[in-house]
Order: structure tokens, then C-alpha cells, then sequence
């Protein structure tokens, strides 16, 4: 296998990883906002609950709709479960006790309707009763009853805000042992009650004092006071996996979210320069030269190493080294000589100049004079050894 199959065996994997991160990033969720009812906060429709969480937000208040582990999200704050349509899917998530949010507050639902390709709804309908009584059912409210009528003159709080702005089809609930009212009518039909057996759990009856089109008719004021008085100063929280918005954890959405997206960003930053550190130094013609040139390429390359001016002194010292001891084993010396019998060798061969001279000027060099004069002190050695030798 060359070199080049083994960087494009590289550049295949590298691609390969990081698609693996964008299909599990894209991954994960069960249904979604386009597909969900028109009574989520992701909708702009009459119906939906988009305006709330805006308003809220340009207020400077917390608020965030939730697809996934809604009541740890929410504990402490308040949070709004808005609107279960009453099927079966629906009600599987509608639980009552949950004593970590600082309170909840479940809206009944009143309207339906086929969002169009605009995203909105033209012609919505009044659920059935029937579909109201399933969310009451589900919430351990089964004896209470529901009625539509028209917005009454005077309301009863219990500190709580007064609606302001008239209702269609005011949807209430009846008189029940297992209802706190908070807002009712002067009849006795109830808006909001906290739930006689759940400290912290409220039911809103109508939906319109909430909803956009809520919002668009004058109940603004209403609808922000309503969930102060509820939750305080704490954030707000909107559930959505009550409509089928449900978004699994993932450890590939985990891996790009913060902080860990950090660390994924830097792998792949890492992995991307290593395979283009790999491709450039096995590719090219350097390997191929290396192949063909044998022990001379390895001689020739080893030597533009040594090149440097850091290692230019070191190499010339040992070859000052190398060419003494030769001339020691060409004498047939067993031991090295002495500094004396070196230099009466020397004035007896008449050397051009002694290696004692050479020695000093490679030591006492600059490293920038040593660049100039080093080749000739290498010859000068060169010569020394051949004078001492009788070598031709």
C-alpha cells in the first residue's frame, strides 16, 4: 500500500468521523414544532402560546419551553403545562404530583383546529367537553364540571390579577370539593382554583386568557400578572412533552452543546491537522529518493540535520577526534599518544599546521566566523592527518 491510498484512506476516515457527528446531532427528537399542535409555544396561530413567551422575555423574564425532563428543569420556577388535547398520548405525561416545581399550572384545553401551510389556524373549533373532562380526569379531577358562557361583569380574586378584557365562549369550571377558587364569578364558575390536594398545583379553566389571540384581545396585563402571582420572581417553564415534543438525551447533542463543544470543536481541529501533517509528509517525492538513494540519501540527509550553527562546532570537534585517532591506528599505536609525542610527530613531518592550532581556532570561533571557516578547518584537518601518515 503506497502512500497515497494511506492518505486517502485517512481523508476518507476523517470525513467518515465527522459525518457520524452531524447525523447524531441531528438525531433525537420524536416529533417536530412544524408537526406538533397549534397550541404550542412554538406557534405563531391563534391557538398557540408563541406571544406569551415573547412578552415574557422582553419583560426580563426567565422563560424557555421545554422538550425534555420538563419538572428538573423546572424546579423551583413555575412551570405551565398548556393545553394536553386530552388523547391518550397526550395524558400519558399529565402527572399531578411534582414537588419540585415551585408551582404548576395546567391550562384546560378549549380550541382545535388543522394548521395550514402558513403555519396558521383559520377556522378553529371548540373542543368537545368530553376532551376537557379526560385533562380533569387525568389531574384526579374527575367530579368537576365544565360550562361555557358568556364573559361575566364582576370577578371574584383571592389576590389574585382581574381579567380585564371579555372572553368568547368563557369556558369555567363548576363548584367541587377538590377546587380552591382563586378567580371566579359572582355565580360560582371558576376561572382558576389550586388544587385542593396539591399544594402547588393550579388549573386555569380558559386558555384564551393566555394564548395569542388572547394576548391580541387585551389580555396582556392578565396573563403576565397571572403567572407572577403564581411563580414569583422565579422563570417560567413551558412543557411541550405533553405534545409529543420530546427530545431524547443524546450524547451527540450533549457532545455540541456547551461546554463540551469546546472540546469537540478541538478534536476535530486536531484530527483535521493530523491528517494533513500525514498527508503532506507521505506524499511527494522525498520517500521515493529515500527508497532509490539508499545509504547515500540517509549519509545526505543526516548531514543537512548537522547543517545547523548549533550542531556545526560539535561535528567539527568530532572530526578532530576522528582524524587523531586515525593516525594513531595507522602508527600502530595501542595507545593514544601523548600531547608531547604528538608534537614531536608533527615537527618531524613538517605538518602545514598542527591539529593543537586547528583545535583552538574551532573552539574560539564565533558561530558566524565558524559558518565562513569552518569547511577550510575541516580541509586543514583533513591535510594534517594525511602529512602525518604518508598518505597519498
Amino acid at each position: 500500500m503506497n502512500a497515497r491510498t494511506i492518505t486517502l484512506i485517512g481523508v476518507v476516515a476523517s470525513l467518515a468521523f465527522m459525518g457520524a457527528l452531524m447525523v447524531g446531532l441531528s438525531g433525537g427528537d420524536q416529533t417536530t414544532e412544524a408537526d406538533a399542535p397549534p397550541t404550542t409555544t412554538y406557534s405563531y396561530s391563534l391557538l398557540g402560546h408563541r406571544a406569551l413567551l415573547e412578552l415574557l422575555g422582553k419583560l426580563g423574564v426567565p422563560a424557555a419551553a421545554s422538550q425534555h425532563a420538563s419538572m428538573s428543569r423546572a424546579c423551583g420556577h413555575l412551570m405551565v403545562v398548556a393545553e394536553p388535547d386530552g388523547s391518550d398520548a397526550s395524558l400519558r405525561d399529565v402527572t399531578v404530583d411534582l414537588p419540585c416545581p415551585k408551582a404548576i399550572l395546567f391550562v384546560l384545553p378549549k380550541w382545535e383546529g388543522d394548521v395550514d401551510e402558513a403555519g396558521f389556524v383559520r377556522t378553529p373549533s371548540l373542543v368537545s367537553t368530553s376532551r376537557v373532562h379526560a385533562v380533569l380526569a387525568a389531574l384526579e379531577l374527575d367530579g368537576s364540571s365544565v360550562a361555557r358562557l358568556t364573559s361575566p361583569s364582576i370577578w371574584r380574586t383571592e389576590g389574585a390579577p382581574v381579567p380585564i378584557a371579555a372572553v368568547t365562549d368563557l369556558q369555567l369550571l363548576g363548584i367541587d370539593d377538590a377546587l380552591e377558587p382563586v378567580i371566579s364569578t359572582e355565580t360560582g364558575g371558576i376561572l382558576l382554583a389550586r388544587h385542593a390536594n396539591y399544594e402547588n398545583v393550579y388549573i386555569l379553566a380558559d386558555p384564551d386568557f393566555i394564548n395569542n389571540q388572547g394576548l391580541q384581545r387585551g389580555q396582556a396585563a392578565f396573563a403576565v400578572g397571572l403567572l407572577r402571582h403564581l411563580g414569583g420572581d422565579s422563570a417560567v417553564v413551558f412543557d411541550e412533552t405533553v405534545h409529543g415534543l420530546k427530545r431524547s438525551r443524546s450524547v451527540w447533542r450533549a457532545l455540541f452543546a456547551f461546554p463540551l463543544a469546546l472540546i469537540a470543536a478541538h478534536r476535530v481541529v486536531v484530527w483535521l491537522l493530523l491528517v494533513w501533517a500525514f498527508a503532506k509528509n507521505t506524499s511527494g517525492g522525498e520517500p521515493e529518493a529515500a527508497r532509490e538513494g539508499g545509504f547515500r540519501y540517509l549519509v545526505r540527509n543526516t548531514a543537512s540535520l548537522l547543517h545547523g550553527p548549533a550542531h556545526r562546532r560539535n561535528v567539527l570537534l568530532r572530526y578532530l577526534d576522528a582524524a587523531r585517532l586515525h593516525v594513531n591506528v595507522a602508527l600502530g599505536r595501542t595507545q593514544p599518544m601523548t600531547p608531547s609525542d604528538l608534537a614531536a610527530r608533527q615537527d618531524a613531518r613538517r605538518v602545514t599546521t598542527s591539529l593543537a592550532v586547528i583545535t583552538q581556532r574551532t573552539q574560539t570561533l564565533s558561530d558566524k566566523q565558524l559558518a565562513q571557516d569552518g569547511v577550510q578547518l575541516a580541509r586543514a584537518a583533513y591535510v594534517w592527518r594525511k602529512e602525518m601518515t604518508d598518505e597519498s
